[in-house]
């Protein structure tokens, strides 16, 4: 039996209708054409200057779209709403989340990792009882970190161009679908090659249990700035996480925390390490 958990920081709903894949195909920046049916990939709704309002995973089946984004943006579904008008298609109201690193057969996998799969926790039997499982949320978020998913926050919404955050690298992002919105100023930026940005991971050696704010910001040792923070998590007497960095900013580049937070200098690095912190932490 496939063991699923709540997952809290996270909420979906379901678009439902002949429209759901024509509309999401307007709207996001993934190419809707190419999703397969069992699998949650990543997207992104950007504002009409290019810059990224939410980071969504989503999935296609017969009739619908299933969207997952933050918790904390759900009020942008109200925004996405208004779009549909004219549109045979129907919100359905936000539902919480349900995750499982057991998945089935059948499941709906996320893309590019077979050991997880979601689900809408309507969709999920005995749906009422699902509990959050700290340790398994935990560990759910250090995946994400190391996909990467760079989910966004309302701090860090409308501040990123896609690019920025890696999703032209994992098929969140088509420059041949067609239009959607902020498309032209994606696609000048891509084809001019003047990209000034780009996602990477970090680590800060601390000495206690510390949250950093999202947003916050990374610096060199000499005060100049490494990067901008859109999520950590502390493992193993460390702070590890995304930043958007300047792309003079590489790997293995010395950084810290402004204001300094107690603990030494850390460093930039391949997303890919993240993944060493992984065999600390259990999934189930």
């Amino acid at each position: 039996m496939t063991d699923w958990f709540s997952i809290p920081h996270l909420v979906g709903v379901r678009l439902a209708g002949e429209d759901a894949v024509a509309f999401c195909q307007a709207q996001f920046t993934a190419d809707f054409r190419e999703f397969a049916t069992d699998r949650w990939r990543l997207t992104a709704w950007c504002d009409p200057k290019g810059r990224c309002l939410a980071i969504i995973l989503a999935a296609a089946g017969e009739g619908r779209v299933d969207l997952i984004l933050p918790a904390s943006q759900v009020d942008l579904l109200a925004r996405l709403k208004m779009y549909a008008i004219g549109r045979t298609l129907e919100f359905s109201e936000p539902t919480p989340v349900a995750g499982t690193c057991s998945p089935s057969a059948t499941d709906w996998l996320v893309d590019g990792d077979p050991a997880r799969a979601l689900r809408l926790q309507h969709d999920t039997e005995g749906a009422s009882q699902l509990q959050p499982k700290p340790d398994a949320v935990r560990a759910w978020r250090l995946a994400d970190l190391c996909q990467p998913v760079p989910w966004l926050t309302p701090a860090s919404s409308a501040k990123f161009l896609p690019q920025f955050l890696g999703l032209e690298k994992n098929g969140g992002l088509s420059y041949t679908k067609g239009c959607f919105p902020g498309q032209e100023v994606i696609a000048r930026l891509h084809y001019l090659g003047s990209i000034k940005y780009h996602l990477l991971g970090f680590k800060l050696p601390v000495g206690k249990e510390t949250d950093l704010e999202m947003s916050q910001k990374l610096t060199t040792p000499s005060g100049q700035p490494a990067g901008e923070v859109l999520d950590s998590l502390h493992i193993d007497s460390q702070l590890i996480g995304l930043a958007v960095s300047p792309i003079t900013v590489e790997p293995d580049s010395p950084v810290q925390v402004f204001p300094e937070l107690e603990g030494q200098a850390g460093q930039m690095t391949e997303i890919q390490r993240l993944c060493y912190y992984q065999r600390n932490v259990k999934l189930n």
